[in-house]
């Protein structure tokens, strides 16, 4: 997979983590309803 610019380097190594755990509390939100 091509690696976007927003993920590339420092930048995306910093947001990603904090991507997936939003994404986590997204799910276990939809999950609840």
């Amino acid at each position: 997979m091509a690696c976007r610019s927003i993920w590339c380097g420092p930048l995306g190594d910093k947001l990603q983590p904090k991507v997936d755990a939003i994404l986590e509390l997204l799910a276990a939100e939809l999950q609840i309803d």
